[in-house]
């Protein structure tokens, strides 16, 4: 016999009160690095929008998406300018190392949850990139959710 829906505060409806899990498969670092070396070459996938831009503009454009959509937290202990007249090498380095401190997990995880709301408030985060405190965003190195 199935389960009725359990309803919820919310308007949603819950098969069971069951522990839920998600999988997550992350990037791996050498993924990672060969993406970020992709897009900051000179004629890389980012260049979209902006290829008709002269290379010295493109380049700025491509590192400010980085620096404020991924590594907006490290940037505040990094001057912007600064980072926008680095070399490439130097930009490749330092985002590595900004990756590396993140410690992101090698392996797949599963984690596991009291009820449904639980889950969908991690898996909300990990899409997002919100969530409470001032957490880095790990949403640009995950490969898969399940």
């Amino acid at each position: 016999m199935l389960a009725q829906p359990l309803p919820t505060s919310d308007g949603y409806s819950v098969q069971d009160q069951h522990q839920v899990g998600i999988k997550i498969e992350w990037f791996s670092e050498d993924q990672i690095e060969a993406q970020l070396s992709a897009h900051l070459a000179p004629n890389g996938p980012s260049a979209g929008g902006p290829e008709s831009l002269p290379g010295p503009r493109r380049t700025r454009l491509v590192r400010q998406f980085f620096s404020r959509g991924i590594f907006e937290n490290q940037l505040k202990s990094a001057k912007e300018d600064e980072l926008l007249r680095q070399e490439d090498e130097d930009v490749m380095n330092l985002f590595m190392s900004w990756v590396r401190d993140l410690r992101i997990p090698s392996s797949p995880q599963t984690e596991m949850f009291a009820d449904i709301h639980e889950g969908m408030n991690r898996l909300q985060y990990l899409g997002s990139g919100t969530g409470p405190g001032n957490q880095d965003a790990t949403w640009p190195f995950i490969r898969k959710i399940t």
